[in-house]
């Protein structure tokens, strides 16, 4: 049997509520202060005011727990277990920070010693690394520049991580059509645009490689979970590395695999292995 629960059950009010007062807001404090009332569903919010001041609050009803797990919890584990609500004083927040900017793009937005649990959804922080190096290369922002931030396509985890595995696989064991991929690899700008076939092979090599470190319990303890692992933690493991390692023969096998899923998926034809048709 199976006993779900629903935080959207214990709302009080509705999010329009919040959102009603955040529309007649007129300055951050003001936004913060409507925004603490926001509920359901989870959002990051960040907000400006005409003053030139920022801010950001992590907004939902997110249960208060000392762990988790991805997938259904154990009821056994006691620190898993629901114990209210935080509040909003507990949630992700921030006024004028001295830094002068603010970046979020789904990655956690606070330190792993964050005294509360607030769950395995976070995207690895590259992305938002990316962001801060484009931000901080402008002494004023633009909305120009803003767009272009957002048309970025440069992916900073394979400018990070894929010179080290490129150099843990031994050439003279690949075959032929692998050899032809990671020469185009080794040549690769790191633009992730709708023609790249080297975005597409990355990508797809990539996750078999986190899947297959998935398999062993070493990396799990290490990396906590290598799928959400940022591209650096994975460059400092790679970095030690060598031929007698585990990891070159890892490699070469979600190499395989991914080349044979992307025939599976994309067909035989390497050409056409665009990243438009790849990432829909």
């Amino acid at each position: 049997r199976l006993l779900l629960r629903w935080s959207g059950f214990h709302i009080e009010e509705p999010a329009i509520a919040a959102m009603m007062k955040l529309m007649r807001a007129r300055n951050v404090e003001q936004a913060d202060r409507a925004l603490q009332r926001f509920r359901l569903p989870c959002f990051n919010f960040v907000f400006a005011d005409r003053h030139g001041d920022i801010g950001y609050r992590q907004v939902g009803l997110v249960p208060r727990r000392k762990s988790g797990q991805p997938g259904l919890l154990n009821p056994a584990i006691d620190g898993q277990n629901w114990r209210g609500f935080l509040t909003a004083a507990q949630m992700p927040a921030l006024l004028r920070p001295q830094r002068g900017l603010i970046v979020t793009a789904n990655n956690r937005p606070v330190p792993l010693r964050y005294p509360h649990f607030l769950g395995h959804a976070f995207s690895s922080p590259d992305r938002a690394t990316r962001i801060e190096v484009l931000l901080r290369q402008q002494s004023r922002v633009s909305i120009e520049q803003i767009k272009k931030v957002q048309l970025d396509v440069q992916l900073p985890d394979a400018r990070v991580l894929l010179p080290h595995m490129l150099a843990l696989v031994a050439r003279e064991r690949l075959s032929k059509v692998q050899k032809r991929l990671v020469d185009r690899l080794r040549q690769w700008d790191y633009q992730a645009h709708g023609g790249s076939i080297e975005t597409t092979v990355f990508v797809s090599w990539y996750r078999q490689m986190q899947a297959a470190l998935q398999a062993h319990p070493a990396m799990i303890r290490r990396l906590g979970e290598p799928q959400r692992a940022s591209a650096r933690r994975l460059r400092a493991l790679f970095a030690v590395a060598d031929e007698r390692s585990f990891l070159p023969k890892l490699l070469e096998q979600a190499l395989d695999k991914a080349i044979a899923k992307l025939r599976e998926d994309l067909g035989a034809d390497a050409r056409k292995w665009h990243w438009s048709r790849y990432h829909k």
